[in-house]
């Protein structure tokens, strides 16, 4: 299984190309999952979607997350939900407050060994490594 903690809640103003005119402030909750840092947002706790880290939710939009005080007013449960509306996950209800564990870069900086970065894909610019050399056959003569 897994726990969700939410250690903070704030708002977001959404603009929509086809409504210029009519911008939406959406809820916006930092969770952590398992020891990882995400964000989900919605129109309210019944209907939020998955987003990565805060960061990543504020660079996608205009506005920054006006992130509030506390966590007082929490709603008693919350649903993740798909672009189409299909319940993703919840309802997930209120089970106790407590210390959300540390997420997973704190944990390395702590002193934990670094992992290995994952080998990235790059467009082009393969300096210092050999070219790939193409398999015999790949090419009829």
């Amino acid at each position: 299984g897994f726990r969700i903690w939410v250690t903070r809640q704030g708002s977001l103003v959404q603009e929509n190309p086809l409504r210029p005119l009519s911008p939406e402030t959406v809820l916006v909750f930092q969770v952590s999952v398992n020891g990882r840092v995400a964000s989900a947002y919605g129109p309210d706790a019944q209907h939020l979607r998955q987003a990565g880290s805060p960061k990543a939710l504020e660079e996608s939009n205009p506005t920054p997350i006006r992130w509030a005080g506390g966590l007082d007013d929490l709603p008693p449960e919350f649903r993740v939900v798909s672009e189409s509306g299909e319940v993703l996950l919840g309802p997930l209800a209120f089970e106790s407050c407590g210390e959300a564990p540390r997420p997973a870069a704190q944990a390395v900086a702590r002193g934990a060994p670094p992992k290995q970065p994952a080998r990235a894909a790059s467009s082009g610019g393969r300096s210092g490594r050999t070219p790939l050399a193409m398999p015999k056959g790949a090419i009829p003569e």
